[in-house]
């Protein structure tokens, strides 16, 4: 973890026509020596996550950690294990890293 200093989020999101929103997201890890790894969530497949808002965030970086990419944040923080212990953008800041994220919304849902 200590290696990667900046994570890139671009989210898709599309509505469907119940109103429902749904996402996909890229994702690229930099790291401190300039090497930079793109990841297609979820798993570079035709597949997409449920989710209105800045959830592709919460959905990318779940994805770094069952990647193995960024560990698991309650082992590095010493902390218990609680579903609401995931990685955040000002949990990523204490530890050094820059988080960009912006999203794109499209109308259609081959577009994600």
């Amino acid at each position: 973890m200590n290696n990667i200093t900046h994570i890139i989020i671009r989210g898709r999101r599309w509505p469907d026509k119940y109103g429902n929103t749904y996402h996909t997201t890229e994702t690229s890890v930099v790291y401190w020596n300039g090497k930079v790894t793109t990841i297609k969530t979820p798993g570079n497949s035709l597949v997409y996550d449920y989710g209105y808002g800045d959830h592709y965030v919460t959905t990318a970086l779940a994805w770094l950690v069952d990647a193995k990419i960024l560990p698991d944040r309650a082992m590095v923080e010493g902390l218990k294990a609680q579903p609401s212990d995931r990685w955040d953008w000002r949990s990523l800041s204490e530890h050094g890293i820059e988080l960009t994220r912006s999203a794109v919304d499209v109308r259609l849902r081959g577009d994600l």
